[in-house]
């Protein structure tokens, strides 16, 4: 039996354990996708929520990338990628993949968690992989 979940791959594993500590009950989840490819990770490149951060371009680091040759090569290569993927060739794994099984173990203990406690947990994203979880129900809402 598990002790405790490994230092989490994503911030989701973070707020369902925090939700958790505070009390909350019922808890849903949503937007919680975990793709495998890249090109089905739906935000990939959504930048929307950096006015809401504060996030700026730091100019001088994106200068010193332009020179330095390992960056260079580096965006060239995903260039690269990314037009073999939108012809079809290849497909990208996602910056999730080889975190998801522990992360889907992650989910897995915290659930067993709450169950136990008799916390109920909902997963509101009819797509995300979290759904592979046999304890995690789905539920729709109407919006």
């Amino acid at each position: 039996m598990k002790t405790h979940y490994s230092t989490g791959s994503t911030v989701a594993i973070h707020a369902l354990a925090f939700a958790m500590i505070l009390g909350c009950n019922p808890i849903y989840l949503q937007g919680i996708e975990l793709p495998l490819f890249k090109n089905d990770y739906k935000y990939k490149d959504d930048r929307s929520a950096d006015s809401l951060t504060g996030a700026k371009v730091n100019y001088l680091e994106k200068t010193h990338k332009l020179l330095n040759p390992m960056a260079v090569s580096r965006f060239i290569y995903r260039q690269i990628c990314d037009c073999l993927e939108r012809l079809g060739l290849i497909r990208q794994k996602s910056p999730f993949y080889v975190d998801i099984p522990n992360i889907m173990a992650d989910f897995e203990y915290l659930i067993e968690i709450c169950m136990n406690k008799n916390i109920s947990v909902f997963n509101l994203s009819q797509t995300s992989t979290l759904n592979k979880i046999s304890t995690l129900q789905y539920k729709k809402i109407g919006i």
